[in-house]
């Protein structure tokens, strides 16, 4: 009889993610099971038990064979998946997205000017508009 905190083969699936084996529960998504194995998949909007954002950042897309790209985010894992994430046009999307993504950056962060406003007014926004 197995000991405390066995668990049969069946409960864990296997997957491909850059030609690296992954074992991991069901359940999971394919950013989560990467980061499990020590493989990172770039993100922004992803936070581990987080609600869903309302606009996603997309760096996290990946290519799964079969599939086309999907946000490692958002997709579960299921046995027998083949992703990349590591391919030099995933390199140009990130970096092309990153760009737009920093193009309309205003509010995420706040600047000191916003934090003591007391109208609280977004300085960086109202600047980037007269600009």
């Amino acid at each position: 009889m197995p000991g405390a905190g066995y668990r049969k083969d069946m409960d864990f699936i296997t997957l491909v993610i850059d030609g690296q084996k992954v074992r991991t529960s069901p359940g999971k998504n394919i950013i989560d099971a990467a980061g499990a194995a020590g493989i990172t998949i770039p993100h922004l909007c992803y936070m581990p038990g987080g609600r869903e954002p309302g606009r996603h950042c997309d760096l996290c897309m990946v290519e799964v064979e079969g599939r086309g790209r999907v946000r490692a985010c958002g997709t579960p894992v299921e046995p027998g998946l083949v992703i990349r994430t590591d391919t030099p046009e995933f390199e140009e999307f990130r970096r092309e997205r990153l760009q737009r993504l920093a193009a309309s950056h205003y509010g995420d962060c706040k600047a000191p000017c916003n934090m003591t406003c007391p109208g609280g007014i977004n300085v960086q926004g109202y600047v980037n508009l007269i600009a």
